[in-house]
């Protein structure tokens, strides 16, 4: 089938994982002034695809500097991890 297993370059479609106005947890910090401290952000927007990993413009919830980190720099904020996992409980329709 054509377009299976193809990457988000090749296909030349971006894919982000993460919405607008989620919060996310920075987890990743490198050298010194080169990413964004870790801790608590707001997506503000979905950037276009520059390279391997999607990015996107975050808002510190300390700072309220906006800055750029790609998806693997990131992750849900734990409240809301179990909001978007929680599964609805199935209803039985009397059948026995």
């Amino acid at each position: 089938m054509a377009g299976l297993g193809c990457g988000t370059l090749q296909c030349g479609v971006s894919y982000h994982r993460f919405r607008l106005w989620q919060e996310v947890v920075v987890v990743t910090s490198g050298r010194r002034g080169r990413y964004p401290p870790t801790g608590r952000h707001v997506v503000v927007r979905l950037l276009p695809e520059a390279g391997p990993h999607p990015e996107y413009r975050v808002r510190s919830a300390t700072d309220q500097l906006e800055r750029v980190v790609t998806e693997d720099q990131i992750m849900l904020a734990p409240e809301q991890l179990g909001a978007t996992q929680a599964v609805p409980a199935r209803v039985s329709r009397g059948r026995r």
